[in-house]
């Protein structure tokens, strides 16, 4: 079973050792090796600012953390790439992979059941996923909207 934050560093970790840009809201890179593009994108609450996250006793006590802050619409292109070519986009976000809240729901158990257990690993492995293709220009037109909280991963399949 993954947690979000499993997917967020899974996401980190696909990430290339070539930076080719930085914004406020996330890195394009690509792999010097395999040349590569990925990047990981995220919507951190401006509401936030530069604060850190206050530490809570209780899953209960973050939840109300999902309601701050405005969806952001994440708009890059991205050119140079061969036509045709394939990215996998995934998103982790409140109804997307987000086990934590599943769990929650449930009670939240102390001791889940097989069959908690085996409705927590679908819904931690549910990330929104889509593929995007690069067109004859070999420029990819990123536009996507990322809730608050959101982390989203773009990606060429291996």
């Amino acid at each position: 079973m993954h947690k979000p934050t499993f997917h967020a560093l899974t996401m980190l970790e696909r990430l290339g050792d070539r930076l080719l840009l930085a914004t406020s809201d996330g890195v394009v890179t690509r792999d010097s090796r395999t040349s590569a593009v990925s990047a990981v994108f995220f919507n951190y609450p401006d509401d936030m600012g530069m604060k850190g996250l206050r530490a809570q006793n209780s899953y209960e006590g973050t939840r109300a953390l999902a309601e701050m802050g405005p969806s952001r619409r994440i708009r890059h292109s991205i050119g140079g790439l061969e036509p045709g070519s394939a990215f996998l986009v995934e998103i982790v976000d409140w109804e997307h992979g987000n086990v934590a809240e599943a769990w929650y729901r449930l009670g939240p158990p102390l001791n889940p059941s097989r069959a908690e257990i085996e409705h927590l690993s679908k819904v931690a492995d549910s990330l929104l996923r889509f593929t995007l293709t690069v067109p004859g220009t070999g420029v990819l037109d990123l536009d996507v909207e990322l809730a608050p909280w959101a982390v989203m991963s773009l990606r060429q399949p291996a």
